[in-house]
C-alpha cells in the first residue's frame, strides 16, 4: 500500500463496522509501514495510535469498555478491541494488523481484506465494485482521501536488495522448522504466504532486518494461536532480541 488511509475491512450491507489503517514510510524511506487504525462502530470510533488509544479526541487509559467493544492491551506490545458486534482487531502497534470478523458476515464484507464469501477469485473486489488483477490498482481504489498520491508499483525488496536475500531465506525459512512447525497443518507458511511476507519485509527493512524478521514470525505465531497452537519461540536463543 501506499502513503494513505486506506478501507482495511468494512460491512458494506449494514455498516455495523469500518477498519481504516492509515500508513506511512517506513524507516527505508521505500516501502509503507502501519501508522495508525480507526475502528468505527455505530456507538463508537477508536483510533490506535502507536502507544495510546483515543476514543472522543480523548486519550483514554486501557482496559475500557463502550458499550459492547472492549480495548484492552494483550501482553507488552498488542492493542486489542473486541466487540459484541462479532469483529475483533488485533495491532501490535508496528506492523502486524489482524483482524478477525464472525461468520455473521458472510457475503458482506469488503475493503483490502477481501470478500468473506469463500471466493478468493473477488477478493480483489475494488471500492467501486469492479474486480481488478492488479493489487496497485484494487488498494487504490481503497483510499478514503483522493487528494492522496496514488500506490505505485515497486519491484521486490529482495531485487532491490539482494545483498539480503540469503539472509532473509535463511531467517524466514525458519518457519517450515522447530518450533514452528507444530503449526504447519493449521497454517502452512508457505501456501499462506507468511515465509514470502517474511522475506519481503526482511529484504524491505532498514539496516537492522531484525525488528521486521520478528514482527513477521509474530504474525504466523498469532495466526497458529487463532487456530489453538501454542508456539513457545521466545524462549529460542535465537528470538531473544525480539
Amino acid at each position: 500500500m501506499g502513503r494513505c488511509e486506506y478501507v482495511l475491512a468494512k460491512d458494506s450491507v449494514n455498516n455495523k463496522f469500518e477498519i481504516r489503517q492509515v500508513n506511512e514510510a517506513c524507516e527505508n524511506g521505500k516501502f509503507s509501514c502501519t501508522k495508525s487504525l480507526t475502528v468505527i462502530f455505530p456507538t463508537v470510533t477508536i483510533q490506535l495510535l502507536r502507544g495510546s488509544v483515543v476514543v472522543g479526541g480523548a486519550e483514554v487509559d486501557l482496559p475500557v469498555s463502550y458499550g459492547g467493544v472492549d480495548i484492552t492491551r494483550s501482553g507488552v506490545r498488542v492493542t486489542l478491541v473486541d466487540s459484541d458486534y462479532g469483529v475483533k482487531v488485533e495491532w501490535n502497534n508496528v506492523h502486524n494488523v489482524r483482524v478477525t470478523v464472525y461468520g455473521r458476515y458472510i457475503d458482506k464484507t469488503s475493503g483490502l481484506c477481501g470478500t468473506f464469501n469463500r471466493n478468493p477469485e473477488d477478493d480483489f473486489l475494488t471500492a467501486y465494485g469492479a474486480t481488478v488483477g492488479n493489487a496497485v490498482d484494487f488498494g487504490n481504489s481503497w483510499k478514503t482521501d483522493s487528494c492522496c498520491d496514488n500506490a505505485t508499483d515497486v519491484p521486490h525488496p529482495c531485487e532491490t536488495y539482494p545483498g539480503k536475500n540469503a539472509t532473509a531465506t535463511a531467517n524466514c525459512s525458519a518457519l517450515l522448522s522447530p518450533p514452528f512447525n507444530v503449526c504447519a497443518r493449521q497454517v502452512d507458511p508457505v501456501l499462506q504466504g507468511y515465509v514470502d511476507d517474511c522475506e519481503y519485509d526482511v529484504c524491505g527493512c532498514g539496516d537492522d532486518p531484525t525488528v521486521c524478521l520478528c514482527q513477521a514470525i509474530e504474525a504466523y505465531v498469532a495466526a497458529c494461536a487463532s487456530y489453538g497452537v501454542s508456539i513457545d519461540w521466545l524462549s529460542d536463543d535465537r528470538y531473544q532480541q525480539c
